[in-house]
């Protein structure tokens, strides 16, 4: 039986408790771009949690940016 096909994107590992490490991998990002406040999810306005381009997981998110940080 194949293998289900992996989401799209990058899932960083970052917790959704864990607004500093989200908003020290979003400094590095070129790509980051804020999302509408009021889908902001961390004080930091430079955060992946704040990113138009993070998709919510049950523990995190996948970054879909053309050019996610490394």
């Amino acid at each position: 039986m194949p293998r289900p096909a992996s989401p799209p994107g990058t899932d960083f590992g970052i917790p959704r408790g864990d607004p500093a490490r989200a908003a020290a991998l979003a400094a590095r990002c070129a790509s980051f771009a804020p999302d509408d406040e009021d889908e902001w999810a961390a004080d930091e306005a430079r955060s992946c949690f704040n990113c138009r381009w993070r998709r919510w997981t049950p523990d995190s998110f996948r970054c879909l940016a053309p050019s996610p940080p490394t």
